[in-house]
């Protein structure tokens, strides 16, 4: 069976890798509903189950990466971690700059001693989407998008901005969360060019520790809150009607991507074609 597989996903490698994307981020957004349908307003618990769902679909996606030979034990490692974290200097500013605008928004006296378990909930549920998201697009897709694609760097460019593109669409399913289809739209464009960038970081460090962590931190500068704040003040924050503006959020969605592109491909093109055949030598049949 997993010979046909990859012999069809080798003929198809693009459609392979759009439907697994998407068939793998859909079980995803049916946990998020049910789970915020059953623990309702209870933020902790929600991450908790949230992340553990997160968590199983990453072992299945890993089983699929070792089934069909995009699996490297190399990407896993804790390698060449201060470099990668001085490449994704942009990344962590970003999460910085986040971090700090939503907290000059906050009322005066909302802040609060954190509560471990709001706390845990908050690292988890983020650290979790890291490794999920990460290992999905970069390990899985990128990967099978790279053993048809890793000759030249124009390839490897190739390779990264379908599986960033795949990644921004992914992000389409919010739609039933948000709401409104203007933020959601903007959503997609921005995942995509962190998408980019994130698949730079894993390319030019070899390992997905540095985009998983970086992806948590930006994640993490806007969830912090929901263990920081006042549920009150929280809640009334969350009640808020966004009233999306097309201005508004062209200007808002190019402010993030300008920078995360620029980086991102400023930083493949020092990425060696032989690394990827190295750490993929499974994936150069064909």
């Amino acid at each position: 069976m997993w010979e046909k597989a990859n012999n069809w996903t080798q003929r198809h490698e693009k459609l392979a890798a759009f439907l697994l994307t998407i068939v793998l981020f859909a079980p995803l957004g049916l946990i998020d509903i049910f789970t915020g349908y059953m623990v309702q307003s209870n933020f902790p618990v929600y991450a908790v189950i949230f992340g553990m769902g997160q968590l199983a679909l990453t072992l299945i996606i890993i089983r699929l990466m070792q089934n069909l030979k995009v699996f490297s034990i190399s990407n896993f490692m804790f390698k060449d971690m201060g470099k990668g974290f001085l490449l994704a200097w942009v990344g962590i500013l970003f999460a910085i700059v986040v971090f700090l605008m939503s907290l000059f928004q906050l009322p005066e006296n909302s802040m609060i001693a954190p509560a471990p378990f709001p706390l845990f909930a908050s690292v988890f549920a983020t650290l979790t989407t890291g490794v999920f998201e990460e290992t999905l697009v970069r390990g899985l897709v990128l990967g099978l998008l790279l053993r048809m694609m890793n000759t030249t760097k124009k390839r490897i460019l190739s390779a990264c901005v379908f599986s960033s593109i795949f990644f921004g669409l992914a992000h389409l399913f919010n739609i039933w969360s948000v709401g409104a289809v203007l933020p959601v739209v903007v959503q997609v464009v921005n995942a995509t060019a962190m998408g980019l960038f994130f698949s730079a970081l894993f390319l030019r460090t070899g390992t997905l520790w540095i985009p998983i962590l970086v992806h948590a931190l930006i994640n993490l500068a806007s969830m912090i809150f929901n263990a920081i704040t006042s549920p009150d003040v929280l809640q009334q924050m969350n009640q808020t009607q966004y009233e999306p503006n097309i201005i508004g959020s062209i200007i808002g969605a190019a402010v993030i991507v300008l920078p995360f592109l620029t980086t991102g491909l400023i930083l493949l093109r020092k990425v060696n074609p032989d690394s990827i055949a190295y750490r993929f030598p499974d994936a150069n049949e064909q």
